[in-house]
């Protein structure tokens, strides 16, 4: 039995009503950027007036805030996740949201204390899981996890 089935097309492409049941649909699961609702309003085959329209009527009622979403997802990242701030943003950006939103939350809520903080989470659970790891390969770890190469200076002399 298949709960969900994924509808490429709409019946009625210029339904308002139907666009702002779907968008609060999307909205009941999780927090979504105002980009990732227009792109899947635009992939359900909506026309673009009541893509528009839907999304200002989403703002206006507030239940969809690109700044808000950023810092949710932000605080989430530093809470759960042992990421550092190019790979945070790189997925603020995979999820539509505006640049200069990015670079403004980031640069609120993930300094560069707050990065070494998590830095270190991570260098302690990978050292108990792997005794012998070398400057290079766990420089080389802290960069594909996306941290700063200030960070991973700083990090490094203390193992």
């Amino acid at each position: 039995m298949m709960l969900f089935r994924k509808k490429t097309k709409n019946s009625n492409p210029d339904s308002f009503e139907s666009a702002w049941g779907y968008a609060l649909f999307l909205l009941g699961f999780r927090t979504h950027s105002s980009g990732e609702i227009k792109e899947k309003l635009q992939g359900r085959g909506y026309t673009p007036l009541v893509r528009q329209s839907t999304l200002e009527r989403l703002q206006k009622e507030r239940l969809l805030d690109d700044h808000f979403a950023a810092q949710m997802w932000v605080e989430n990242f530093m809470r759960f996740k042992l990421y550092g701030y190019y790979y945070i943003k790189q997925k603020l950006l995979s999820k539509h949201i505006p640049r200069e939103i990015c670079d403004s939350v980031l640069s609120t809520l993930f300094d560069e204390k707050e990065e070494y903080k998590i830095a270190q989470k991570f260098v302690k659970r990978i050292s108990t899981t792997q005794k012998e790891l070398s400057r290079l390969k766990l420089a080389a770890q802290l960069q594909r996890r996306g941290f700063r190469s200030s960070v991973i200076q700083k990090i490094l002399p203390v193992q």
